[in-house]
C-alpha cells in the first residue's frame, strides 16, 4: 500500500542539526530521512497517547459496542 508523501522544509538550530547528522549516520540514511523518522515516531507516540486517553475515559467502550452490535443483529 502506497503512502502519500509530502515534502516540507524546516529550519533547525545547530545542535539539532548535529543530532540529526548523528541519527543519519546511525541509520545509514540522509538527515532528511532521519528527521522524517523522528517526526513519524513522535506522531505515532502522540496518537497512542490520544487513543489511550480516549479509551481511559470510556472504560466500557468495547463492551458497549459489542452490546450495540448484538442488539442490532437481533432486531
Amino acid at each position: 500500500m502506497a503512502h502519500e508523501v509530502e515534502r516540507i522544509e524546516v529550519e533547525v538550530d545547530a545542535a539539532t542539526a548535529r543530532w540529526l547528522r548523528a541519527c543519519a549516520r546511525t541509520r545509514g540514511g540522509s538527515m532528511a530521512a532521519a528527521a522524517a523518522a523522528q517526526l513519524h515516531e513522535l506522531a505515532v507516540a502522540d496518537s497512542v497517547r490520544s487513543h489511550s486517553a480516549f479509551f481511559a475515559a470510556r472504560p466500557t467502550y468495547f463492551e458497549d459496542a459489542e452490546a450495540e452490535y448484538e442488539a442490532a443483529q437481533s432486531a
